[in-house]
């Protein structure tokens, strides 16, 4: 019996331990993380004479620095936070949405939820639709070393956006109960990119 416990009690505190290593892993993704969003100006779209016309195309964002602080992660955790993102352009533009990732094989053991809808926190109401048929408002659920990587195969935002146009965006990253996640590092920088339509 004794035996027993103490192979019970090691096997917790390997459990500690891995979720420490985590943790710290979680805060050097919210370091190299922060939201960074991409703006293109004087951008050039067709006129219905057949030249050009020309205008801005202007992405604005309230995000103020890391979308996530989880100094206390532990394997199956999730944290969730949404940022509200603005179109100032004066021609009807484009958007997709991706990200540029860093570090050494976490990516692959973290799962990204991003959904699309109005107001943030606990007022975040999902658009009704279902864009991917992951539910409602839903752009992408995948890890984040799937995560597209650059515009031309980034996530087509629904429609052509027109000036003062807002959309809120939920983030939810969950850490996969995995022990070779142990000791890994990952970054993460999400880019909203506009181009004239």
């Amino acid at each position: 019996m004794e035996g027993t416990s103490e192979r019970i009690e090691g096997r917790r505190a390997g459990r500690r331990g891995l979720a420490r290593r985590i943790a710290l892993t979680m805060l050097v993704l919210a370091a190299l993380g922060p939201l960074a969003v991409q703006n293109a100006v004087a951008a050039l779209g067709a006129s219905d004479e057949g030249g050009f016309a020309s205008g801005t195309v202007d992405l604005r964002s309230d995000a103020g620095g890391a979308l996530f602080r989880m100094p206390d992660a532990a394997p199956g955790e999730a944290d969730t936070s949404t940022v509200t993102i603005q179109y100032l352009g004066s021609i009807p533009a484009g958007v997709r949405l991706y990200a540029r990732t860093s570090g050494t094989g976490l990516a692959q053991f973290l799962t990204v939820t991003v959904t699309r809808g109005t107001g943030e926190g606990s007022s975040f109401i999902p658009d009704s639709i279902d864009y991917v048929g992951a539910g409602p408002g839903v752009l992408y659920r995948g890890t984040l070393a799937d995560f597209p990587t650059r515009w031309a195969t980034g996530l087509v935002d629904p429609g052509t956006w027109r000036q003062h146009e807002t959309h809120a965006y939920r983030f939810t990253v969950r850490l996969a109960d995995e022990p070779a996640a142990q000791g890994l590092v990952a970054g993460a920088s999400f880019r909203w990119e506009a181009r004239a339509s």
